[in-house]
């Protein structure tokens, strides 16, 4: 219960930072948003990885030692690079 409300905290504490390092105005923008959203990813996916065990590092394990998990966490940027490509050949079979 411990590594949890640890790993929650450090979660916590990082969006927050990233959110008040990014408020430059005082009011919420697209900006703030998609950064405060894309840490909390980041932070998700390293909880992710380093999840697997419970006396090893992910340093002593590997990132790249689990191809399931390393199939989850690059499907998003897959589907964002297809419907960029989709995108682009739309605009062109416009233009």
């Amino acid at each position: 219960m411990a590594n949890v409300l640890l790993s929650a905290s450090v979660i916590i504490a990082g969006v927050l930072w990233v959110y008040s390092v990014t408020m430059e105005d005082g009011q919420m923008s697209n900006h703030e948003r998609t950064m405060t959203f894309t840490c909390f990813v980041f932070f998700d996916m390293f909880n992710a990885l380093s999840s697997r065990s419970q006396d090893r590092l992910i340093f002593e394990i590997g990132f790249f030692s689990n191809k399931c998990v390393l199939q989850y966490l690059n499907t998003p940027y897959q589907v964002h690079a297809y419907a960029a490509n989709d995108r682009a050949n739309s605009f062109l079979s416009i233009a």
